[in-house]
This record gives C-alpha cells, structure tokens and sequence, in this order.
C-alpha cells in the first residue's frame, strides 16, 4: 500500500524461489477470515502466479532470491483459543481439549472474567491434571519444532478449546505463550473471547 493505495508487484523468479514464498505465505492465513486464502489454497501456484503477473502494477526480473533472511526467521509458533460450540478452527495443526478441568464459568465470581484474568487463571491452573498436561505440552512443542524447521514447514498452530472459548481454553493459551515467546516468534489469538463474553452477558443480564 503506497500513499493510500494498493499496488500489486510482481517478481518473476525461479519455480523454486516462487513456490517456497507460495508456501510461507499460504501456512499464515486463516481459512476461517481471510478470503485470500482461497487463492492461496486452492489454485494451483502456477496459475496463481500468472493471475498477479498479469494485473500487477510493476513486474521486476529478479533471476535468483535470496530467501535465507525470509527462510531464517519464518516460522512461526501460533497459539490460539477457541469455543467447540462455534467449531474448530479450520487452520490447526494441533488441538488440545481443555474439557476435561472444572469449568470457571459455573462459579458466578469468575463468570464475568476470562482465562486471561488472574483468578480464572489460578482457579485453572490450580489443577493438576492441568499443569501436568502444560508441562507434556511444552515438552512436546520443544521437540517438535525443530524436526518442523527441518522439513522445511514455516508455521504451526496449536489451538485449545474449551465450550464457550473464555476461560479455559484462554488460560491455557496463555501460560503456553508465556512459555514459549522468549524461544519462538510467537503469536496468541483468541477466537472466541469476546463474542463468548457477548454471549454470557445476554445470558444472565438483569
């Protein structure tokens, strides 16, 4: 986007250089948001590519990228909460069910909180099951990660679910991602936080 408008650049480059950006750019989009991942996931990159080059606003030659800065740096841990009643994210490499701990929401003192809130968090965590599970997890991650890298993937997403995607599922996102943000270029997103926060308030208003 240059002064407010969208311009389209096209590189032409080696099949090799071309579909390795195509790769990295296809496992950061979301199937449930981003309407360009229909482009990116189901046209084939060759037609894809022909498509931009021919309604771009400039086209440079570049026989050969150097992608080591993009490669280097390119993955990336995503961690994300949801609500099953509203579905699993589409998206996910992994997913944890956080049902299986007490539920914050049928304590009316938590209801009105989330997972990202200290008291849902300590009522969560105060679960052995649950710290225990945490733990598994990020021994998991650590040592999946770097066999990820290493087959050449740039992204994966590991996503929990609780019902309504509030508390538990929250709280677990977040001590993950406290966990792992100093070793990964990580990233946490809520789904379902505050559409479920809508939900409670309609539920029990007045």
């Amino acid at each position: 986007r240059i002064d407010g408008n969208l311009r389209l650049f096209s590189v032409v480059a080696s099949d090799k250089d071309r579909f390795t950006v195509f790769d990295i750019l296809r496992a950061d989009l979301d199937p449930d948001r981003d309407p360009a991942h229909f482009l990116l996931g189901k046209l084939p990159a060759g037609t894809l590519f022909g498509v931009i080059r021919f309604h771009a606003d400039a086209c440079c030659l570049q026989g050969r990228i150097d992608l080591s800065r993009l490669t280097e740096n390119a993955f990336r841990l995503v961690i994300t909460s949801f609500g099953y009643k509203r579905g699993i994210p589409l998206n996910a490499d992994i997913i944890m069910d956080m049902r299986c701990t007490a539920n914050p929401f049928y304590e009316e003192s938590l209801r009105a909180l989330s997972g990202r809130d200290k008291p849902v968090r300590d009522y969560v965590m105060s679960d052995s099951v649950v710290t225990a599970q945490l733990d598994r997890i990020t021994q998991m991650l650590n040592d999946l990660i770097p066999a990820y890298r290493r087959e050449g993937k740039h992204r994966l997403m590991i996503s929990f679910g609780c019902t309504g995607g509030r508390h538990r599922s929250v709280a677990m996102a977040e001590a993950l991602y406290e966990r792992m943000k100093d070793k990964y270029n990580t990233t946490i997103e809520h789904r379902d936080l505050l559409i479920e926060a809508e939900s409670i308030s309609e539920r029990f208003k007045g």
